[in-house]
């Protein structure tokens, strides 16, 4: 292994976020699944919501797939029906087709800190198929 591998290896959340690009977005369970649908749309490269209580504690993240799923859902209904054959998609379209805030369409919180490594950051990622981690602090803040 090069040393340049070990170093990417050990490198952490706080190393690199400085270079991206994108900025959080940050809502609570309350805010309208239409205000986080703008606040996406005016926010490049964010790709995942957090969603807050009132002290700033991560209660759950909206991953851009379910919300651009809800919009779909709204415009086009019988197209998405058509694809709920499973239980576990028709229990998912019964959850968004009733949702207006996004408590209603948030997934359980997945995060990094800053002192997370790159490399576990990476694995949450894939393993819960998203494309971005809201990054908390030891106080899930």
């Amino acid at each position: 292994m090069h040393s340049s591998d070990r170093v990417i290896r050990r490198a952490t959340v706080a190393d690199v976020v400085a270079s991206l690009p994108a900025r959080p977005i940050i809502v609570s369970t309350s805010t309208s699944v239409r205000d986080v649908a703008d606040q996406i749309s005016r926010t490049s490269g964010t790709h995942t919501v957090a969603v807050v209580d009132q002290e700033g504690h991560l209660l759950g993240i909206i991953p851009i797939n379910i919300l651009v799923e809800d919009i779909f859902l709204r415009l086009v209904p019988e197209e998405y029906l058509q694809e709920a054959l499973e239980p576990e998609d028709t229990t998912n379209f019964a959850r968004l087709h009733g949702a207006k805030t996004a408590g209603d369409i948030m997934v359980s919180p997945v995060s990094v800190t800053m002192q997370s490594t790159v490399r576990e950051a990476f694995g949450l990622i894939h393993d819960n198929h998203l494309s971005g981690l809201p990054i908390v602090d030891e106080g899930n803040h």
